[in-house]
């Protein structure tokens, strides 16, 4: 069975902050039908649509978000690995996200249509 993939519509930023989200900005982000938000010792990273617009230390926009379109169970293994290996292969580059129920996997937009024409060779299957 092809796994199934989901392309959310819209573009997303990746923004590198120096302070966690105010109220008003988790607001806002709470609009959203995605975002995440990732706090480490050395950094703050913040992806969202890139209709908002933030002041960051750094950011990098025209990302495309693809939805694994399943739960997946812990105990599952090499699903990110798989799809990451067809698209190293083909020279695109990913930014992965795991939340507690799925996977999500973000390409630059100029690589957009070369990632779905590799997924679709490789027995992906993209749904609306």
């Amino acid at each position: 069975m092809a796994l199934k993939l989901k392309l959310l519509p819209e573009q997303y930023s990746i923004y590198q902050l120096e302070l966690l989200p105010d109220d008003s900005l988790l607001d806002m982000l709470s609009q959203c039908s995605f975002y995440n938000i990732t706090k480490t010792d050395e950094e703050i990273s913040l992806v969202c649509p890139s209709d908002i617009k933030l002041k960051s230390i750094a950011n990098n926009d025209e990302w495309r978000i693809f939805k694994i379109d399943q739960v997946l169970d812990f105990t599952e293994i090499g699903i990110i690995a798989k799809i990451s290996k067809v698209l190293a292969a083909a020279k695109i580059s990913i930014f992965v996200i795991s939340t507690f129920h799925t996977d999500y996997f973000m390409v630059n937009e100029t690589s957009l249509n070369k990632t779905l024409g590799e997924l679709s060779n490789n027995g992906y299957e993209m749904i609306d």
